[in-house]
């Protein structure tokens, strides 16, 4: 019953996967902490996503989950600016531009701490038993319409004849990107494959009224 949330749960996982391989990159690289920390964002949106909006039909509040996992992206991309601010000060370390590139980066390090220390803020708001109580109304208006429409998908797919075929190849698809699920991208590709045969084919379990 959860068809549009397996999907977004498997995007999130491929996102959080390139998060971790991009965070790989840089290593032993002058701009190896840059590279690490804009990974790292890209992972904490990923897992906003697949935690969030990826659970929906699960959770009571898909998404205020989302809008809850928010700050540390923020956080992540507050550090990803001062690293920024570090490297430019490090390339200029030992040239005549120091004190030029001195002080830009110390400039950018200082603008990367403000957007940091945003997100101590935004949590304060995200957290909010009142924010809260809006997305979980948003959560209750937008999982009936999910539930609908995609019983409407499965009953047009079954009934022309391609949902079953659909989701026999998209699984087979999606086993196979995934291989032995040890790569992180492959998986959440994998999964987000699979999940889309649900679109448009009801197993015996999922069976639903409009």
């Amino acid at each position: 019953l959860f068809r549009s949330g397996n999907i977004l749960n498997g995007v999130g996982q491929t996102v959080t996967g390139v998060g971790s391989t991009v965070s790989g990159l840089g290593g032993g690289t002058p701009a190896g902490g840059v590279v690490a920390k804009a990974g790292d964002t890209v992972g904490r949106a990923g897992t906003a996503l697949s935690q969030g909006l990826g659970q929906l039909g699960r959770s009571d509040d898909a998404v205020g989950d989302t809008v809850g996992g928010l700050p540390p992206v923020v956080d992540n991309a507050g550090q990803t600016v001062s690293s920024t601010g570090e490297l430019v000060t490090a390339v200029g370390s030992k040239t005549p531009l120091r004190p030029v590139t001195g002080a830009a980066g110390g400039l950018v390090d200082r603008v990367g701490d403000g957007v940091s220390g945003l997100s101590g803020q935004l949590a304060n708001v995200t957290d909010n038993g009142s924010v809260r109580q809006v997305t979980g109304q948003l959560n209750d208006v937008i999982v009936p319409i999910d539930r609908n429409v995609g019983t409407l998908t499965q009953r047009v797919g079954d009934g022309v004849g391609v949902g079953e075929p659909v989701a026999t190849l998209t699984g087979q698809l999606g086993q196979g990107i995934k291989g032995n699920g040890s790569n992180g991208i492959g998986n959440g590709l994998g999964n987000t494959v699979a999940a889309v045969g649900g679109v448009v084919h009801a197993t015996d379990g999922q069976q639903g009224s409009l």
